[in-house]
């Protein structure tokens, strides 16, 4: 029966990974011995080391990853904490002051203006603008648009109906 889904690469998945050859050939030939594919014999001799160092490896290797599968903390990161440090505070304080004073300068600019100007109709009391129109275009050059009876306006429906 053939096996449906993606080709499975085994311990050969380690070469996709970004990293150094000689890393990545190690990771791969711990992998091997742990699946059956290889013997540590084998293992040792194409790694040119010694059986113990082997040993030492691929413990490295599962501690790892042990490691990085641990469960992480749950949901969002906590927000950046206030600032604490005394030149913080400062800094934030001074750009506190910088700021309300380009505030109160822009609000006397205002000030200034409308008396120079005299008084104006604010703008909530300004007229709305008019509705945008659909505009009717056809699909074919030099041919006028034509509007389907299920397009007309809803003023020209309640004046059918009348």
């Amino acid at each position: 029966m053939a096996i449906r889904g993606r080709p499975r690469l085994g311990a050969r998945i380690v070469d996709t990974l970004d990293g150094p050859e000689q890393s990545k050939q190690r990771l791969r030939v711990a992998l091997e011995t742990l699946s059956g594919e290889r013997t540590i014999e084998q293992a040792t001799k194409e790694l040119r080391i010694g059986e113990s160092r082997f040993h030492d490896i691929r413990r490295r290797a599962l501690e790892a990853a042990l490691v990085a599968l641990a469960p992480g903390p749950v949901g969002r990161p906590p927000c950046r904490p206030p600032p604490t440090s005394a030149d913080e505070v400062a800094e934030l304080r001074a750009r506190v002051k910088t700021l309300e004073a380009e505030l109160l300068v822009t609000e006397l600019r205002a000030d200034v203006l409308a008396a120079a100007t005299g008084p104006s109709a604010p703008i909530a009391e300004a007229r709305p603008a008019a509705p945008l129109k659909k505009k009717l275009t056809s699909r074919v050059p030099g041919r006028e648009a034509k509007r389907r009876p299920s397009q007309k306006r809803p003023s020209q429906k309640r004046r059918q109906r009348r």
